[in-house]
């Protein structure tokens, strides 16, 4: 089953796949799929931003969201998962995750 969930993630999740967006790297007006919308939670921000989201194993969980860090993104920012194919591929991933 994790071989299907690391071949699902790095489908979606590819590190080489950068932001292509033309405002800025991290404007939503366009987001690249390849990235996840959040808001800051702390400043109830209406101003999304767009997080790249990496595999697990090339994510800096600083600057980039995976499936391993999203639980602690989650603390301080609002993530809309739906807003993207990544968003949406990185919340069945952490559920997966989470039912074992």
């Amino acid at each position: 089953m994790s071989d299907g969930i690391q071949e699902t993630q790095a489908n979606t999740l590819n590190p080489d796949n950068e932001n292509t967006a033309t405002e800025s790297p991290n404007s939503p007006q366009s987001p690249n799929p390849a990235t996840v919308i959040m808001y800051l939670r702390e400043l109830d921000s209406p101003t999304p931003e767009a997080i790249p989201a990496r595999p697990a194993m090339s994510c800096s969980h600083l600057e980039t969201v995976c499936s391993l860090c999203v639980r602690w993104w989650n603390l301080d920012w609002n993530i809309d998962f739906n807003a993207t194919a990544a968003g949406r591929e990185l919340l069945a991933v952490r559920r997966s995750l989470d039912a074992r």
